[in-house]
């Protein structure tokens, strides 16, 4: 993804993908996230399901539940949500 004038934007682990759960969208530890309202949800996540780039097998992908914070696999032919992100 080239965006903004960086070319260095990346789809995350399933670990990178836990971290912004933790870190943006379920600040006070509850377990949840009622979408970009939350008052706890610093970076806007809608509470719905995010792709991750981690493979489950050669039909479903690793994705992250942005509800509840669990992970879960999902069809890869299923829409769900991105968020990429850069290193840094």
């Amino acid at each position: 993804l080239s965006l903004n004038g960086f070319s260095d934007w990346y789809l995350p682990s399933k670990d990178e993908i836990n971290e912004m759960w933790l870190n943006l969208a379920d600040l006070d530890g509850d377990g949840t996230n009622t979408g970009p309202s939350d008052p706890n949800n610093i970076g806007g996540f809608a509470n719905s399901f995010y792709w991750n780039s981690t493979e489950f097998n050669t039909l479903d992908g690793r994705v992250h539940n942005f509800e509840n914070g669990n992970p879960d696999q999902s069809n890869k032919d299923l829409n769900e949500h991105v968020r990429a992100i850069r290193a840094f």
